[in-house]
């Protein structure tokens, strides 16, 4: 809309000099009349009233989204949610409760228990893992003299280290030991296809090398944790496919575990899973991206290289995330979404917070975005079909030696009933089909072909009534009045698409309300009476407009569009 404005606020200063040569200097007219049909013209190629619109819809969408429970941090992003066709998840908060529980605890030695609740104690970290852990074993954190590193989603683990007393660790088995890993690799599958996180707790009689493993670690208990999946995960993702939004789930956790979640949340594509930890490079992540579904033991670089990966696609990308973890990920997807549970820092970068971290508002979030999108789209198209004819009006009458056919008194009377009125209320249909392309092309493929049309039929009733029946300039700016409103209802009877009692009631309203406004303001609007034979052109003209303007926009257009959409 800026940029719209930009180049139309540019153009009207060169027309304005050459409008004011032509009407004072050029044509036999008083000097009020030449100065309304300068305002006239200037003033008709201005969207006005569009970039009123744009914020109070805007506005309006953020508004509607606070009423579900949704804060927007960013009033623009309303747009770049609308546009979203790849939308990347965690797990743990999402797609499940984030409610994890200890479901068991598999000991390889008889006095890990001990060790357990030491760690529990002595570990400075507060997240959903240890935490379940310290409810299991009735434990609290305290205060102590303990070197402890927490922990880190590209590390995969945590370590309590005292003095004297050896190195405490918790954390992925295949990250801790390997070979125990291996050796009990029958265990961990059986919990991992059953959707559970598999921890190994391990000991080492060493300390860590800063902020690394120590060596000799032993494994002394596998520990259990479930989270169960929101009982709306189904239906949530069921709309994203149905909408035709991909679905990428990007978790710390193994991404076997991940993809049995997924399989029980219904999320299609749940076996295409990859485990992150084999891809090495930004490159290796790029050509996978579009294979893969599921992405396990993801670090943080790599949430933010597969943002990128997708966006370089070509896609637009919404992000939703709630730990520290996930701040580059979210700084660099068009869209961040976070959970009111979740970090402050994540809040922080995030466009949109969920307030009640329900992954079950998103399809309500998306959807009141495209809504809000589609209906400027189509309200934008009415006000550039009006700058369209108007420029080119305003420059062919550059070239003729007689005055511009409106005055500013009719460009708000034809404004009002074809552009204001119509533009508002169809801002408030809903319409939820995903955007697609770029907003200026969206609606200048629209605006341009219907502007030029409403000039070609502007400019034939204007001839035929001055050179074929030898109408007055008076009778002549009334004959383009009537005409332009004509047609532009059948431009508006075209953008609206298929017709529902919405639109229809829209529309016959709006035609109802400008013959009254006619009837009513005949004089004040400077309209004079016709003869019959003028009134015979205005309806044979825009009989021939509404047969080529219907059919380009609901036979040409839509088959150019089906043929390319095939290729």
């Amino acid at each position: 809309i800026n940029t719209i404005v930009k180049v139309i606020g540019f153009f009207i200063v060169p027309m304005a000099a050459l409008q004011v040569w032509k009407q004072i200097f050029d044509v036999t007219q008083t000097l009020q009349d030449a100065v309304v049909k300068i305002v006239a013209s200037l003033t008709s190629m201005v969207p006005a009233g569009l970039v009123l619109l744009v914020s109070l819809k805007l506005a309006e969408s953020v508004i509607r989204l606070s009423r579900h429970n949704t804060l927007v941090q960013d009033l623009y992003s309303v747009e770049n949610l609308s546009r979203v066709d790849v939308l990347c998840l965690d797990k743990t908060g999402t797609i499940t409760e984030g409610r994890m529980k200890v479901e068991e605890v598999i000991l390889l030695s008889d006095d890990a228990e001990g060790a357990i609740k030491a760690l529990c104690e002595d570990l400075d970290d507060e997240n959903a893992t240890i935490g379940a852990i310290r409810e299991y074993y009735h434990t609290e954190a305290k205060v102590g003299g303990a070197k402890t590193i927490p922990f880190s989603s590209d590390k995969k683990w945590s370590l309590v280290h005292k003095e004297g007393n050896g190195t405490l660790i918790l954390g992925a088995p295949e990250f801790l030991s390997p070979e125990s890993a291996k050796e009990h690799e029958e265990l961990i599958r059986e919990h991992l296809e059953s959707a559970k996180r598999v921890l190994m707790f391990a000991v080492s009689d060493e300390a860590p090398k800063g902020r690394e493993l120590p060596d000799n670690i032993r494994p002394m208990a596998y520990i259990i944790i479930g989270d169960k999946v929101r009982e709306e995960a189904r239906d949530t993702l069921n709309y994203f496919k149905e909408q035709g939004v991909d679905i990428k789930v990007i978790s710390g956790d193994n991404p076997k575990t991940v993809s049995v979640v997924a399989e029980e949340a219904g999320l299609s594509g749940y076996e295409r899973y990859i485990d992150a930890s084999e891809l090495t490079s930004y490159e290796e992540i790029e050509a996978v991206i579009e294979d893969y579904t599921i992405f396990g033991r993801v670090t943080p670089y790599q949430k933010l290289d597969i943002i990128k990966a997708l966006k370089a696609k070509g896609h637009t990308v919404a992000m939703t995330g709630d730990g520290v973890n996930d701040v580059l990920a979210l700084k660099e997807a068009d869209c961040s979404i976070a959970m009111n549970s979740g970090s402050d820092a994540a809040k922080n970068v995030s466009n949109l917070v969920l307030m009640d971290s329900n992954f079950a508002s998103l399809p309500m979030v998306v959807a009141e975005g495209r809504k809000c999108i589609n209906n400027l789209q189509r309200s934008a198209s009415l006000f550039l079909t009006k700058t369209t004819y108007s420029t080119l009006l305003t420059v062919l009458f550059l070239f003729l030696a007689f005055p511009y056919p409106f005055e500013s008194i009719q460009i708000t009377l034809m404004g009002s009933f074809t552009i204001g009125i119509p533009s508002f209320l169809l801002a408030l249909e809903p319409n939820v089909e995903r955007i697609k392309d770029h907003f200026i092309r969206n609606v200048f493929s629209i605006a341009i072909p219907s502007g030029i049309m409403i000039f070609l039929a502007l400019t034939a009733s204007i001839f035929i009534g001055r050179f074929g029946l030898g109408a007055t300039d008076d009778q002549i700016s009334t004959v383009a009045v009537y005409t332009n409103m004509l047609v532009s209802f059948i431009v508006i009877f075209d953008i609206c698409g298929k017709l529902n009692l919405w639109k229809g009631g829209m529309i016959i309203g709006c035609v109802v309300c400008a013959f009254l406004a006619i009837l009513l303001f005949f004089d004040l609007v400077s309209l004079v009476p016709l003869t019959a034979s003028m009134y015979i052109v205005i309806v044979i003209t825009a009989a021939v407009f509404a047969f080529v303007h219907i059919g380009i926009f609901r036979v040409v257009l839509p088959a150019i569009d089906a043929k390319r959409k095939s290729k």
